[in-house]
């Protein structure tokens, strides 16, 4: 046969040269360095699960007249990622001013038509989120 080519005549003539080679995959399997191993990608990747992919969710704090407003009653207004979800934007803002969010409003602004002279354009869309922390929470954002 044409799979027997490459092998060595040893392994040929005794057909046994292939079974210790399943017995050393399989202690080799069991050796502590290798389990440790494995308890830790285990370990990391529960970790991964349980942590929340914080950067890059929040752009940046949106002051405006309304947004300052909103602050008496406890709500702050962020810019946030296109692609940004309330649960993210939840963990986001509680893992990086260390508070706690009670409620999370996504709003979408729409691109704007602009017109300069002749040429007609777009400004950017973009999101923002309005978070409602819970009672004696706050956050400094904007300095009195």
């Amino acid at each position: 046969m044409a799979f027997n080519l490459f092998k060595k005549k040893k392994e040929k003539e005794s057909g046994k040269a292939e079974e210790p080679k399943k017995a050393e995959k399989i202690e080799k399997a069991q050796k502590p360095e290798d389990l440790k191993m494995e308890q830790t990608k285990a370990v990391k990747k529960a970790i991964r699960a349980k942590t929340p992919d914080i950067y890059g969710i929040l752009e940046s704090p949106h002051i405006s007249e309304k947004g300052t407003y909103l602050q008496s009653n406890n709500k702050y207004v962020f810019k946030i990622s296109s692609n940004a979800v309330k649960p993210s934007v939840k963990n986001a803002v509680e893992g990086t001013y260390n508070v706690k969010v009670s409620k999370v409003n996504i709003i979408s602004v729409r691109p704007k038509p602009r017109r300069r002279g002749a040429t007609a354009g777009l400004k950017k869309g973009y999101k923002k989120a309005i978070v409602t922390l819970a009672e004696g929470e706050k956050i400094e954002i904007t300095p009195h």
